[in-house]
């Protein structure tokens, strides 16, 4: 498969519902927060829709620091 697993652990882990549960209630609570995509940066409890380099997430901290 190339993933680093067999057929058969890739198999198990796509039909184990509880997993699939898990990554649905993420999703949820993520689109609940506006998140629409991935990934998805919020500082300071708010998105980030900046540039996703670490210069500007750096300066939008420093930003929101300085207030």
């Amino acid at each position: 498969l190339g993933l680093g697993m067999t057929e058969v652990a890739f198999e198990r882990c796509i039909t184990n519902e509880s997993l699939s549960q898990a990554i649905l209630a993420g999703r949820n609570v993520a689109r609940s927060k506006g998140v629409n995509v991935i990934p998805a940066f919020f500082i300071n409890g708010m998105p980030f829709d900046g540039e996703k380099t670490y210069e500007a997430i750096s300066a939008e901290v420093d930003r929101i620091l300085r207030q």
